[in-house]
């Protein structure tokens, strides 16, 4: 858990995103989950449970069930065009979602950046969560 607390602390020193965290797929209550590991800001909702029904309300959800990464720099923009997108801080005006796989494409978890700007995830930043996702499944709790 250190690691992945310095790998957080390292991606909000270097982004410059308000709110950073990671969170790994987990069996709660007879349920899949994701629990939140370890994160950078605002405290927020430490399990989404992994339903077809809560995708339907959830940007963190739809990323891990689908396998396929997530950009809005817009938030209000997505969700005035029908995108889901379940509101921790309305703050946030931009988020970065992306699946943590293992080699073979198993799904391990997600990493959620946030921020307070629109447009705020460019390529340069957007190429240092794609880093970071190679790297966590590295130090993942079994």
């Amino acid at each position: 858990m250190q690691i992945l607390t310095q790998i957080v602390d390292y991606i909000v020193h270097v982004s410059g995103a308000d709110w950073f965290g990671i969170s790994q797929k987990r069996d709660t209550n007879n349920e899949q989950g994701l629990v939140k590991l370890t994160y950078h800001g605002a405290p927020s909702r430490p399990i989404f449970p992994l339903t077809s029904d809560f995708s339907l309300l959830s940007n963190n959800v739809q990323v891990a069930l689908s396998k396929k990464p997530r950009i809005i720099n817009d938030i209000e923009s997505y969700q005035a065009q029908g995108g889901e997108y379940y509101i921790c801080d309305p703050k946030v005006k931009s988020e970065v979602c992306l699946p943590i796989l293992t080699a073979t494409g198993e799904m391990l978890g997600i990493i959620d950046a946030e921020a307070f700007k629109t447009d705020f995830f460019d390529e340069n930043t957007v190429a240092l969560l794609i880093a970071a996702c190679l790297l966590i499944p590295n130090y993942l709790p079994a």
